[in-house]
This record gives structure tokens, C-alpha cells and sequence, in this order.
């Protein structure tokens, strides 16, 4: 073991020799006990200096991080504020008939189907309007005439709009819906003849989108529409799907 000892007073490292040929440093030690007091502050100072340092580095990665957060949010908002179309086919649609008396009934119409645009605004607290133009076949049940009822059939088609509120998760977007339509419903009398009339109607809704990109939706909605037929009344309630595009 050799020792060597610098000028200064205080510091000493000691090495040791291999038995074999040549030299090889196998440790170097610095005694604590030598170490002078006047070199305490120095250290202590240098290690509060680093964490000083380190301190500012995460602050300043804290603070890029809170900005980049509000960032996307109104990115993702931007996109949702843009305006959107739409056109669903119907899946399934019941009307809301009697079927008395053994006449024919069939309340599930055969085609039936929308279009629609809307937009969401980020003043009114993310709610959106959603105007549509929606047609729905024939049902099939008992339906009034007059003061009477007696067999025929019912269908009708109208232009609406929608308050709508949504709530997005990830990719998937779910919508309550609720507005007023203008509609016409038209009565086919099974004894011959017909009614029809345009009538102020309410009506509500409920969707779920899934966002295939950026742009295009894949869409399930349903609808509760109503109309008027010249004495009577009937709702019907579409399940429909659709794509959607967002510019």
C-alpha cells in the first residue's frame, strides 16, 4: 500500500500495488477524517446549489406541462366547435297505433331514414344545435276519422331542430337531444280516402358517435317524433345509423 499526500494538508489517497508485474489502481479513498472543516461549507453549498438547479428544472418541466394541457383541450374543443353533416338510414321504426277490432296491424314501418347538420359552441357551455329532415313510411294499425276509427295507414316526414347536449370519452361521443319539428303526418283510409296536416310537434333524442378520424363519425341514434293527420295523432320512434363528416 503506498500513500501520497499533497502539498495542502488535509487530503491523502492511498493506492494499492499488484503483486503481478505493472501497476493497477484498485481503490482510492479519501479519509474523511483528514478532510478540513474549512471544506465542509464548500461541499454543502455546492449540493444545495445542484438542488437548486434541479428544483428550477422541474418547476420549468411542470410549468410546459400545465401550458401543453389547456393547449390541447382548446384543440380538442377548436375541432368540436366546427360544423358537422350527416345521414342515417332507419334501422327500426315503430309508430304509436291501435290495432282494434281484427284490423290490420303493423306498427314497424319499412324505410325510414334523416339528414342533418349541426354545430356545438363553446360559449353556451359546449352545447350545440342540430337541425334535420327526417321521413318515416307507413304503419299500419287503427286510425281516427272523424269522430270514428277504423283501419289504414299513417306515415310522415318533417324538418326539426335540436338543442343538443353532449359528453365526450375518448373517441365516443354521447348526445341528449330535445327541440321541436315542423311535420306533416298523412292518413290512407283502408275504406278509401285520406287526411293529411302540418303540425308544430316536440320531439327528443339520444345518439352515440364513435369517431372513426378526425372527421368522420360512425353514428347510432334514436328519435321520438310526433305528427298530426287530420283527426288524429301518432309518434313514432326511429333507430337509425349513419356517418357524419366534420370539416
Amino acid at each position: 500500500m503506498k500513500a501520497w499526500r499533497p502539498a495542502g494538508k488535509g487530503l491523502t489517497l492511498r493506492f494499492a500495488t499488484s503483486n503481478k508485474s505493472g501497476f493497477s489502481p484498485l481503490a482510492a479513498r479519501v479519509q474523511s477524517s483528514s478532510l478540513q472543516e474549512s471544506a465542509m461549507p464548500k461541499v454543502i453549498k455546492a449540493i444545495h446549489a445542484h438542488q437548486g438547479l434541479s428544483a428550477i428544472a422541474l418547476t420549468g418541466l411542470a410549468l410546459v406541462i400545465g401550458a401543453a394541457l389547456p393547449t390541447q383541450a382548446q384543440a380538442q374543443t377548436k375541432d368540436q366547435e366546427t360544423p358537422y353533416i350527416g345521414a342515417n338510414i332507419g334501422l327500426y321504426n315503430k309508430y304509436s297505433l291501435d290495432c282494434k277490432n281484427g284490423a290490420p296491424c303493423d306498427l314497424t314501418a319499412r324505410a325510414g331514414g334523416k339528414v342533418f347538420i349541426g354545430q356545438q359552441f363553446e360559449y353556451l357551455a359546449g352545447l350545440g344545435l342540430e337541425a334535420m329532415a327526417y321521413g318515416i313510411s307507413s304503419g299500419q294499425g287503427t286510425i281516427k276519422r272523424g269522430s270514428g276509427e277504423e283501419a289504414g295507414w299513417v306515415k310522415q316526414a318533417g324538418l326539426g331542430v335540436y338543442a343538443v347536449l353532449p359528453l365526450s370519452y375518448g373517441d365516443f361521443s354521447f348526445k341528449g337531444k330535445l327541440g321541436a319539428s315542423y311535420a306533416q303526418g298523412k292518413a290512407t283510409y283502408a275504406a278509401g280516402g285520406s287526411d293529411s296536416k302540418w303540425s308544430f310537434q316536440g320531439m327528443y333524442g339520444l345518439g352515440v358517435s364513435y369517431a372513426i378520424n378526425k372527421q368522420i363519425s360512425l353514428n347510432l341514434d334514436y328519435d321520438n317524433v310526433g305528427a298530426k293527420y287530420g283527426a288524429g295523432s301518432t309518434r313514432v320512434g326511429m333507430f337509425s345509423t349513419g356517418l357524419s363528416y366534420r370539416f
